[in-house]
């Protein structure tokens, strides 16, 4: 399947945004409102768990004191690319820590790698650390959404004015790019969390 970009919508907010829009577009889903932000002004607790230049599995698997997998949405494979949604829970309770669509260069990966994306199990930071692919994380813009229905459901953001993201590229040692990536996280107590049992 050919993947294309929309042509509706402003530059800026197709790049922040993708590959989500291709899945609102192919699923007839509203399209967020999104406000691009500069880092710094990222309000807590999203600030320490988006900006940075770390991958988010980890990030979120030590916030929240548990490992992960992930809830699949919709999934679209080519022979070159597999583009993603995905829902990242923890594992024992199954609580909801991020929405990501992810567009993944098969090319970029070992055929380990693929087997567990295909696999359809393991979130793409914890693929690429057990498979050692070696690979830079470059952070590209952050921004807010106004969670639409889908949100409300998926993130469980009836309450919440606004969600934050980022957009990612996950970039081999040779520059080669691994993955285009769109993460969201759901609304997050701004107080800070007491370390639960593992």
């Amino acid at each position: 399947m050919k993947i294309e970009r929309q042509d509706n919508i402003d530059d800026l907010t197709q790049s922040l945004l993708w590959p989500l829009n291709l899945f609102c577009t192919q699923y007839d889903r509203e399209m967020p409102e999104i406000t691009p932000l500069f880092g710094q002004h990222m309000p807590e607790p999203y600030k320490s768990l988006l900006v940075h230049d770390r991958n988010m599995t980890p990030t979120l698997e030590a916030y929240h004191h548990g490992t992960i997998h992930i809830d699949p949405i919709n999934v679209l494979t080519s022979d070159d690319e597999t583009t993603r949604e995905v829902i990242l829970r923890r594992d024992g309770d199954n609580k909801a820590l991020e929405y990501g669509a992810s567009r993944v260069f098969r090319s970029a990966l070992s055929p380990e790698a693929l087997f567990l994306i295909d696999d359809g199990r393991l979130p793409l930071g914890t693929i690429l650390r057990v498979c050692e692919c070696e690979h830079k994380v470059q952070p590209s813009g952050f921004f807010k959404i106004r969670p639409t229905a889908f949100f409300v459901t998926e993130l469980k953001a009836a309450d919440a004015p606004n969600l934050y993201g980022r957009r990612n590229t996950l970039v081999a040692m040779d520059g080669t790019p691994i993955a285009e990536v769109c993460e969201i996280l759901p609304p997050e107590d701004a107080r800070p969390k007491k370390r639960g049992k593992r």
